[in-house]
């Protein structure tokens, strides 16, 4: 049998076991709903990033072809001109006795 101190004493224990326990419990909580929200931030992040990677590209290809393109259909311009100014002897009009030397 227990004396009266040693019971209150195991009582006081009892009831920072407990207390010490419901902590523990909503901390475990709050770290599961923690854990639960980074990973469904993770799997967000990795679908914005694949998709501003998809939107990197195609604006490239875009950007890419067009520019190519009107790269070209403005070097046949310049090609069509200076044979033009060519033909008719008209390079004197422009500052130069000679045609340009364009390198593409």
């Amino acid at each position: 049998m227990l004396d009266r101190s040693e019971y209150e004493n195991l009582a006081a224990a009892a009831k920072k076991f407990y207390v010490q326990k419901r902590k523990e419990s909503k901390l475990q909580k709050a770290l599961d709903t923690a854990l639960k929200m980074v990973n469904e931030l993770k799997v967000k992040a990795a679908a914005l990033t694949a998709e501003l990677a998809e939107y990197k590209s195609v604006r490239g290809q875009l950007r890419t072809a067009g520019l190519e393109q009107q790269n070209e259909l403005l070097w046949n311009k310049l090609q069509k001109y200076e044979t033009v100014i060519e033909r008719n002897d008209l390079w004197s009009l422009f500052g130069s006795s000679r045609k340009i030397n364009h390198t593409r």
